[in-house]
Formats: C-alpha cells, sequence, structure tokens
C-alpha cells in the first residue's frame, strides 16, 4: 500500500511536521530527478553539492524546478532565491546557460530581478517518493490551468504520507491538506519550550492573541512511512493540550 493511502487510514495528523526555512535556493533541470535530486540529475552532481552546501549554510532549502507537462529543455533556465521571512517574502529570480555559473551565483538578494509575486510549487518528485508522483502531478496541472506560468513541479519537500504537497512562495506555506487560507490570520509571536516535548506557541489573533500548548510525541500503529522505507516507525504527532485567549 502507497505511504500517502496507509497514512490517510491511519489518521497521520499533519501539525508541525513541515521542515522549517528561512528561505529557498530554486533551481530549473527539466527532465527526471533521481532519488538524490541535486546530485542524480541532470544537473553536474559536482555542482549540485556546492550549491547545497553553501544554501545549508546560509539557512536555505534547494530544491529543483521545472515546469508541469512535457516541453523541450530551454537553452537557458531559471534559478531563484526565496526569502520566507515575515514581512521580508520576495524572489529574486535570474536565468543561467551552464550548470557551472550557478557555482558563483550570489545568495544574499543581490542578483536577479527582484519580484513579490506569488507562485507555486508541487512537489512531483517520483524517484524520492511514488506518492509525490501520483499524486502530486495531476495537482501540478490543474494548477497550471488555473494560474498558468506561475506553477513549477519540484523536487522532494518533506511529508511524503501527505502528497500531494503544495509550497505557496514566497511566503514558504506547506499545504497537504487545506488549513486556513489567510497568511496573516495566525501569526507567530514566540515560542517557549517547557521541556519534555512540550511547547507554548504565542500566535497574534484579532481580537486577541493566543497561547497554544502542544505536546510532541507519536500516533497510532507503527508503518512504512515512505514508500522507500526499509523498517517501520511510529508516526510523529503533535496534540494540542490547550489554547487560550490573552490580551
Amino acid at each position: 500500500m502507497r505511504c500517502a493511502v496507509a497514512a490517510g487510514l491511519r489518521g497521520d495528523p499533519m501539525t508541525g511536521s513541515a521542515a522549517p526555512a528561512a528561505g529557498f535556493l530554486l533551481v530549473e533541470q527539466p527532465g527526471g530527478w533521481g532519488r538524490q535530486a541535486l546530485t542524480s540529475s541532470r544537473l553536474d552532481p559536482g555542482v549540485g553539492a556546492v550549491l547545497s552546501a553553501r544554501a545549508i549554510a546560509v539557512g536555505l532549502r534547494v530544491l529543483l524546478i521545472r515546469r508541469p507537462g512535457r516541453h523541450p529543455a530551454p537553452v537557458r533556465r531559471s534559478w531563484a532565491v526565496v526569502s520566507a521571512r515575515p514581512g521580508r517574502e520576495v524572489t529574486w529570480w535570474g536565468e543561467f546557460g551552464a550548470d557551472e555559473e550557478l557555482r558563483a551565483l550570489p545568495l544574499d538578494g543581490s542578483a536577479g530581478t527582484s519580484s513579490p509575486e506569488p507562485f507555486y510549487l508541487v512537489c512531483t518528485h517520483g524517484r524520492h517518493d511514488q506518492c509525490c508522483a501520483i499524486e502530486g502531478r495531476p495537482v501540478a496541472e490543474a494548477l497550471h490551468r488555473l494560474r498558468p506560468g506561475s506553477v513549477w513541479e519540484c523536487s522532494h519537500v518533506g511529508g511524503d504520507r501527505f502528497a500531494a504537497n503544495v509550497v505557496a512562495m514566497p511566503h514558504g506555506v506547506y499545504y497537504g491538506r487545506v488549513g486556513e487560507a489567510r497568511l496573516e490570520a495566525l501569526a507567530p509571536a514566540g515560542v517557549l519550550h517547557l521541556g519534555a516535548g512540550r511547547w507554548q506557541v504565542r500566535l497574534r489573533a484579532s481580537p486577541h492573541h493566543l497561547i497554544v500548548t502542544v505536546q510532541a510525541g507519536t500516533a497510532g500503529e507503527p508503518g512504512l512511512l515512505t514508500c522507500h522505507a526499509r523498517h517501520e516507525a511510529h508516526p510523529p504527532a503533535f496534540e494540542v493540550l490547550e489554547v487560550r485567549e490573552v490580551s
């Protein structure tokens, strides 16, 4: 049974499961991607390794992107550096020809053309997890029809068992299943670690702020959490223990 189907049957919760990132480095690479996209695709693996190390050093996550559907390989490809920090959301777009040009690509927003315009990534990385391809490609095609030119397929973003996964840029908001649509509805205002896997999160809301107490743990029976997993594990879970209003 595919991991996304099994997760749905188990009722795996999504709360707290998205990988945090302050920003992203996106590199257009058409064609197939291997399991480790940066080093096992048509992108030069040496360049991919360098990009990964440089991006991690400055808090960026690297993803390969490609347009939905089949297209001839472009002469020049796109790159993007995305800042997803609250209040500073922006994307810098540029182009490159040879992979080697990426080795010296500035990652601080000093290159490219800045744009606040929204766009969307849909994980379709089937070699990493087949659920991402099976569930993600129809979503990418449907979004492309609604927002032509604003949709890219992307390599693995995490949450295989919650496919299809969509990341709304430049805010870096992850969607596996639909939640609150307004980005500003519950802005984080602080986190306090209480110990023993418990946190208090302060959220800005109207008319009052909220204090949410969350307990980390596991849920349900153990299972294979990705299609390539060889050992069973308990799905992680975050239980909301208390929600209270504060002024």
